[in-house]
C-alpha cells in the first residue's frame, strides 16, 4: 500500500541479477506499486540493475560494457518501501541512494605489495581513467583505506574463506596455497579500477601475470572518465565550500542519468535462468561512496484523503498502524467504528466473501448509515488505486470482492498456471495478488506448460483486431485497463501468437470477473468456472480439451448453468459461444495474427520454449 500520492520510482526501469525467484516476485511487486517499471530483460532503458550476486552474465556485462546503469543492493527495494510506507520524504526514496558497495561481501587478503612500483607504468593517453591514481598508489594503508571506505574487508591471513588474494608478488607460501584453493591472486592495480569504476571488476583480468596489461576490465572507461569529470567538479564545489551539508544537498539535486554509451551496441544473454539484455552504472569517481544525502523534510503533504475518516474492520494492528500512516500522509484519518465523523469503513480485499457478516459487527448506527449511503465500504485497494492515480477511485476494483474462493488443486492434482499481458501499473500488481489469493499458480512467464493467458484487450481499442463484444464489457474498469502505448500491443499480439499454436485458452479479465460472480452465487467451497468459450470474454478458444474445461467439468459445473438466474455482481451474463479454434475479431472473424510466433529465451528453467516477457508491455 502506497504512502504518499507522489510514486517514488515513477519513469524508472529495473531488473534483477542473482535473486532467487521468489524474491524477484516480490522485488518487482514493489517496484510496480512505486510506479516502476520491472523486466526480467535488461534491456538498453533499463537504468537499475539489483544485484543478488556477482558472478552472473549480468552484473560482467553492466561492468564491460554499460555505465548508465545503477547497481543495487539486494534490500535497496525494501528500503525505499519501507519509507514510502512510512511517508518518508521524496528525497530519501531516490533508489540510487542504497547502491551496491563496490566490495560489499568480499574478504580479501593484502598480502606483499611492492610498493616502489613505478606509478608511471600504469597510466598513459590508453589508460586515461588512471589519471587519478594515487600518487603512492601501492602503498598497502592506501589500498586497505579504499578496500574499507567501499564495503570491503580485508585481512593480513590467508584463510580458504578469502574472496581474493591482493599481491604482486607472483611466488611465495600464501600465492601457491591461494592457488591451491582456487582463490583469485589480482594485482593491486585492480583495487583502484574498481573504485574508479564504481564497481567489483571481475578477477579474470586482474589475475596476476607478467603478461597481462591489466586493461581489458572495461570497454567504456571513456565514458565513465567523462562522467566522473562532472562528479568531480561537484566535489570540488563542496570542497571550497567546506560544508558536509553542501554536499549532500548538491548530491541530491544531481539527478540525471547519462544515456547508453555510443559504443555500446543493444545485445541479449541468458543469465542462468533469467533472460536479459544490455547493462550500465553510474558512479563516484572519488576513492569513496558518493554518501548518501541528509534527508531534507519537506513541507508538501497529499490532501488526497482530506476531510475523509477510515474505520478499519478486520486488519491486524500492525496493518493498523500502516493505515493510520497512509492515510495521515494523505490527509485521512484512522478512526473507530464510533466516531460520528466516519466518512468510509476500510475491509482487507481479500476478505470481501466474509464482509457482510463482518459489517453486522459494526455499531446499529455505523450499519443505518451504510445502508442509506453516507457511509461507503470499500477495500484497502481503494486507498492504493486512489493513491496510485491520485484521486478517489470509486470502482469495482476498490469494492470488498466477492466469491473470493480458492481453486481446489485436488481436482487435476495440481494447480492451474495463469499467465497475464498487456496490463501495467496498478493492476498488473493486482491481478497478479487476485489469481495468487484465489490459488492459480501466476507464471510471469508465458511456456507451452501454461492452462490459460489472461490479457488486457483494452490494448486493442484502436484496432479491429478484436471483437466490439469483448471491448464493450461491464465493468468498464476492468475492461478499459491502462497499458504502455509503445509495445504492450506488441507483447500481446505475441503471446496470442504462442498461446494458440500452444493450444493454451486466452480471455479477457471479464472471465476473472465472472468466475468471482458465479463462486460468489455458488454453495461450493471452491471456485466456479464460467463457460471459456462465452464471446463475452473469450479471445481464443482451443480445438482440443483443456485444463480449464477439464476442471469445470469435474467440478460438475455442466454448460447448461449459465442460464441461471443473472448475477447482479459485477455484470449480468448470457449464454452464447463461439467456433472453437479460432480468436474472435470482428464480425466474428479470426484475428489477423496469425503468423507463426517467435521464440525468445525462457527465464524458467523447465525446457518449455516459448515467448517470455515479464515487462509486460514490452516485446
Amino acid at each position: 500500500m502506497a504512502a504518499q500520492s507522489v510514486r517514488p520510482l515513477e519513469g524508472k526501469n529495473f531488473c534483477c541479477t542473482g535473486i532467487p525467484a521468489e524474491r524477484r516476485k516480490v522485488v518487482a511487486k514493489k517496484i510496480v506499486a512505486m510506479g516502476g517499471f520491472y523486466s526480467a530483460d535488461l534491456m538498453t532503458d533499463i537504468r537499475y540493475l539489483i544485484v543478488g550476486r556477482r558472478d552472473s552474465d549480468k552484473f560482467r556485462f553492466v561492468v564491460k560494457n554499460r555505465y548508465d546503469v545503477i547497481c543495487l543492493a539486494p534490500d535497496a527495494i525494501d528500503t525505499v518501501y519501507k519509507l514510502w510506507l512510512e511517508g518518508e520524504p521524496k528525497e530519501r526514496l531516490d533508489p540510487g541512494l542504497y547502491r551496491l558497495p563496490i566490495f560489499d561481501q568480499m574478504k580479501l587478503c593484502v598480502a606483499r605489495i611492492d610498493e616502489k612500483l613505478n606509478r608511471k607504468e600504469f597510466i598513459g593517453p590508453d589508460k586515461c581513467w588512471r589519471n587519478t591514481l594515487h600518487e603512492t598508489p601501492f602503498e598497502k594503508n592506501v589500498i586497505q583505506t579504499m578496500l574499507r571506505k567501499n564495503g570491503g574487508e580485508f585481512s593480513d591471513v590467508l584463510s580458504q574463506d578469502l574472496t581474493a588474494v591482493i599481491t604482486t608478488e607472483t611466488r611465495g607460501k600464501r600465492v601457491e596455497m591461494a592457488r591451491e584453493w582456487k582463490i583469485p591472486v589480482v594485482h593491486p592495480i585492480w583495487v583502484h579500477d574498481c573504485v574508479v569504476r564504481g564497481l567489483a571488476i571481475p578477477f579474470i583480468y586482474y589475475n596476476l601475470n607478467p603478461d597481462n596489461d591489466y586493461t581489458k576490465g572495461c570497454n567504456v572507461w571513456s565514458s565513465v572518465v567523462k562522467r566522473n569529470r562532472t562528479n568531480n567538479k561537484v566535489s570540488t564545489a563542496v570542497k571550497r565550500a567546506g560544508s558536509d551539508t553542501v554536499w549532500k544537498s548538491l548530491m541530491i539535486s544531481k539527478s540525471s542519468i547519462p544515456n547508453l554509451a555510443p559504443d555500446a551496441e543493444p545485445n541479449v544473454w541468458g543469465d542462468s535462468n533469467e533472460a536479459f539484455s544490455e547493462l550500465a552504472e553510474e558512479e563516484p569517481s572519488s576513492d569513496i561512496i558518493t554518501p548518501a544525502p541528509k534527508r531534507r523534510q519537506t513541507s508538501t503533504k497529499s490532501r488526497l484523503f482530506q476531510d475523509l475518516a477510515f474505520a478499519s474492520l478486520g486488519f491486524t494492528n500492525d496493518k493498523k498502524k500502516m493505515l493510520s500512516k497512509v492515510l495521515a500522509a494523505n490527509d485521512g484519518r484512522l478512526v473507530t467504528p464510533k466516531d460520528a465523523q466516519t466518512t468510509h469503513v476500510v475491509v482487507p480485499w481479500e476478505d470481501g466473501s466474509q464482509a457482510a457478516l463482518a459489517l453486522k459487527l459494526l455499531p446499529n448506527e455505523l450499519q443505518q448509515r451504510i445502508t442509506s449511503g453516507e457511509v461507503k465500504v470499500v477495500s484497502d485497494w481503494f486507498l492504493e488505486r486512489s493513491i496510485y492515480n491520485k484521486q478517489l477511485q470509486y470502482d469495482c476494483w476498490s469494492e470488498p470482492l466477492q466469491g473470493m474462493k480458492k481453486l481446489n488443486a485436488e481436482i487435476l492434482g495440481r494447480r492451474l498456471k495463469v499467465c497475464i499481458s498487456g496490463f501495467t501499473g496498478i493492476e498488473l500488481l493486482h491481478v497478479g495478488s487476485l489469481l495468487r489469493k484465489l490459488n492459480f499458480e501466476f507464471e510471469e512467464s508465458l511456456t507451452k506448460s501454461r492452462d490459460l493467458l489472461i490479457v488486457n484487450v483494452n490494448v486493442f481499442e484502436n484496432s479491429n483486431a478484436l471483437s466490439k463484444e469483448l471491448l464493450s464489457q461491464t465493468p468498464k474498469e476492468i475492461i478499459k485497463c491502462p497499458y504502455s502505448i509503445s509495445v504492450s500491443k506488441l507483447s500481446t499480439t505475441n503471446k496470442i501468437k504462442f498461446a494458440k499454436s500452444n493450444q493454451i485458452p486466452v480471455v479477457s479479465l471479464k472471465f476473472l470477473w465472472e468466475m468471482l460472480a458465479l463462486s460468489a452465487e455458488s454453495s461450493k467451497p471452491y471456485l466456479r468456472f464460467p463457460e471459456l468459450s462465452d464471446s463475452r470474454w473469450c479471445v481464443y478458444m482451443p480445438t482440443q480439451p483443456n485444463a480449464i474445461t477439464e476442471y469445470t467439468t469435474r467440478m460438475g459445473q455442466a454448460h447448461d448453468s449459465l442460464s441461471e438466474s443473472p448475477v447482479k455482481y459485477p455484470s449480468p451474463r448470457k449464454s452464447s459461444s463461439i467456433a472453437s479454434g479460432k480468436i474472435t475479431g470482428s464480425s466474428g472473424m479470426p484475428i489477423s495474427i496469425t503468423a507463426t510466433p517467435s521464440h525468445h529465451p525462457t527465464s524458467e528453467s523447465s525446457g518449455d520454449e516459448g515467448i517470455v516477457y515479464l515487462d509486460e508491455g514490452r516485446s
